[in-house]
């Protein structure tokens, strides 16, 4: 008889759960599809459905932590009506975030790779700088207003 609950999510959850936390506990280009695929519990063909490739699965990941951030940061900044105050929220949670620990092999294993992967990872960031940049500029409460 086996110990383990069976997991009734569906195979696409389960299988960023599973390679959330392989990534950040061992890094992205350390970690295999057969170990995510294990920890998900699914075939191997439900992964490539899902995803289609492992980049793919990175790419669903990043975006996964990006709207997790980004909804963290919004919810603190929407308690302050301030914008002095917004602001100070937004690195409070900066602060907060990068005081959590991170094990040095999922920083190390994140870093090297395909300039192709880092690339997309790159891209991301730049989508979230400009982001956070439009909303702020677009605020009622900013000395400079967006430009169309």
């Amino acid at each position: 008889m086996s110990t383990h609950a069976i997991d009734n999510r569906p195979a696409r959850d389960r299988l960023l759960d599973a390679a959330s936390e392989l990534f950040y506990e061992h890094g992205v280009h350390t970690v295999g599809i057969d170990t995510i695929i294990e920890r998900a519990a699914v075939a191997k063909a439900t992964l490539y459905s899902a995803f289609g490739s492992k980049e793919e699965l990175v790419r669903a990941y990043l975006q996964a932590r990006h709207a997790s951030r980004r909804a963290t940061v919004l919810a603190e900044m929407a308690l302050h009506d301030d914008p002095r105050r917004k602001l100070l929220a937004l690195f409070d949670v900066l602060a907060t975030t990068v005081k959590q620990p991170v094990p040095s092999k999922a920083a190390a294993g994140l870093m090297p790779g395909a300039p192709s992967r880092q690339a997309s990872a790159g891209r991301m960031m730049s989508a979230n700088r400009s982001s956070m940049s439009t909303r702020t500029a677009r605020s009622p409460h900013s000395r400079y207003p967006a430009t169309a």
